[in-house]
């Protein structure tokens, strides 16, 4: 009965059937748009989180690499080992040196550290509750120190600062001065 039916549907108005084929054809075109859409919807979300991993990136520690190969390997990065390769001074044993000779009374004081190169000598002891400053004379090394110190966080002032009649005038503000001269170590 229902196949007589579909014949007599067919011969008496013959547009629906082509309507119904034109339907379940637009239906089916749908379903393949929706896979489509959902396929994009993936590769947008595999963009997005590869975008993010970069976003994420740290390139400061690439500018560091590059920058530190330019100056004199004179110290380690403080907190970032192996970044400089063969430093002239390991520098730790300077820091210890100072921190026997002193003891627990460096907690809190403030530190100069004239010809802080790259910084070690001020990070080091920042790490332990000094408030610290560096002064270098060269640009450059100060450039490395500033990014070293924003890298590993122990917060230290490193700044372009010769050692002259003007700048001496401001070490009264400062509990204890090093000065790094000739490789030698003097304590204030």
């Amino acid at each position: 009965m229902f196949t007589k039916a579909k014949g007599a549907v067919r011969r008496f108005l013959p547009g629906i059937a082509e309507d119904r084929r034109a339907l379940r054809q637009t239906r089916e075109k749908l379903d393949d748009v929706a896979e489509d859409l959902q396929r994009l919807t993936q590769l947008v979300n595999q963009v997005d989180l590869r975008v993010n991993h970069f976003q994420q990136f740290d390139f400061r520690l690439q500018k560091l690499r590059e920058l530190a190969s330019r100056v004199e390997p004179y110290q380690p990065a403080y907190g970032l080992p192996g970044l400089i390769e063969k430093p002239a001074r390991d520098s730790v044993d300077r820091c210890r040196a100072i921190e026997n000779h002193f003891g627990p009374s460096l907690r809190g004081k403030r530190l100069l550290d004239v010809g802080s190169s790259l910084g070690y000598v001020c990070f080091y002891f920042a790490d332990r509750g000094l408030d610290t400053e560096g002064w270098e004379g060269n640009p450059a090394n100060a450039e490395v120190a500033q990014l070293i110190g924003e890298l590993n966080g122990v917060p230290s002032r490193i700044r372009t600062q010769q050692f002259d009649p003007d700048s001496v005038r401001t070490l009264a503000d400062f509990t204890h001065v090093l000065l790094n001269l000739n490789e030698f170590l003097y304590v204030r």
